[in-house]
């Protein structure tokens, strides 16, 4: 076999000529550019004709006006594309900012019109103002009166809110755990919904769905809203019981009871006695959150109004097994 050339003869005129590239020089010679190769080398910065020898006519361009003219497109593509790359982030951000009523701020600058909202830009909405946010493939948010709000992070497997005040009113078609806003007591997690989120000064506020459904969590603590219901949050203990809004008024007031105080039996009876098949929602989260007797009382009412499909998940349940809970969970959400 014979060995490849070592590529000295291209550069080096004293170099042994390699037959195989002198050969392929002689095929080539007919392409070779009519200009003298020696001042094309002439022209470029620094260079000496002579220090490289005339193995650099191979480079020259070839004589074909059909080839240089595809040759010249090709780089004014690839040119055209790098550029594009470039600067696509800068003329594309994947959120957008509008002003909808009165004074919008994007950080300390009034908005007019419509701009880029970028990552670390705060949004803020005076008092008779309103704002709204469109994101390109995730969803339209609008912004309340009274509302401070931040762009975390804008990525293809993330987009990230942060609620510090105010009201929100989230519109989301993409898919579910891309979207989060970030609020002082929890985070809420999108999963493919719309929704109402108030947060107050003091960190509290209250998630109501009104499509889909949204997952609220603040470690350890965790909630699950569907359509129709809502969820208190409070900044010294996370995510609250979910209760449909159409819930009896004792059901709703025995839940906010149990939200200050899950060792308050008085309220847990009233919830359980009144508590419907759709207040299924409210003793699931009650399960975990309860103890002892409580709990067990809260499984038996559950398995009465809502039971599982498999009998054995009602007693694995009250010992918190995790998949029980989840295939529960599953049952439930088909009778809702």
């Amino acid at each position: 076999m014979t060995p490849p050339p070592d590529g000295r003869y291209l550069w080096d005129p004293a170099a042994e000529p390699d037959q195989r590239v002198a050969a392929l020089e002689r095929a080539l010679r007919t392409e070779r550019a009519a200009p003298d190769p020696d001042a094309l080398i002439a022209a470029l910065p620094g260079r000496d004709p002579a220090a490289h020898g005339t193995r650099f006519r191979a480079l020259a361009l070839p004589r074909s006006p059909f080839v240089r003219t595809a040759l010249a497109a090709a780089a004014a593509l690839a040119l055209a594309l790098v550029g594009w790359v470039a600067v696509r982030p800068a003329l594309s951000p994947p959120w957008e900012i509008a002003a909808l009523d009165g004074d919008v701020l994007v950080g300390s600058s009034s908005l007019s019109g419509t701009r880029g909202w970028r990552e670390g830009r705060w949004v803020e909405t005076p008092e008779g103002s309103r704002a709204r946010l469109t994101g390109s493939g995730v969803g339209r948010v609008t912004v309340e009166g009274g509302s401070r709000l931040r762009l975390l992070r804008a990525a293809s497997d993330e987009h990230r809110l942060e609620l510090a005040r105010g009201s929100i009113s989230a519109f989301i078609y993409a898919p579910p755990r891309l979207f989060f806003v970030e609020t002082p007591a929890a985070t809420a997690i999108d999963m493919g919904c719309a929704y109402d989120l108030d947060v107050d000064e003091r960190g509290d506020g209250r998630l109501r769905v009104t499509a889909g459904w949204v997952e609220l969590q603040a470690s350890p603590a965790a909630s699950r809203v569907p359509a129709g219901a809502s969820c208190r949050i409070f900044a010294s203990t996370g995510p609250g019981i979910p209760v449909f809004d159409d819930a009896p008024p004792s059901v709703h007031a025995a839940a906010g009871a149990l939200e200050r105080d899950a060792a308050d039996a008085e309220a847990l009876a009233a919830l359980l006695a009144a508590a419907r098949p759709r207040d299924s929602l409210t003793l699931w989260h009650l399960v975990p959150r309860t103890e002892g007797d409580a709990r067990a009382a809260v499984v038996a009412r559950l398995a009465e109004i809502a039971p599982p499909a498999d009998e054995a998940d009602a007693a694995a349940a009250a010992a918190l097994d995790a998949d029980s809970l989840e295939r529960w969970w599953r049952d439930l959400r088909l009778a809702w």
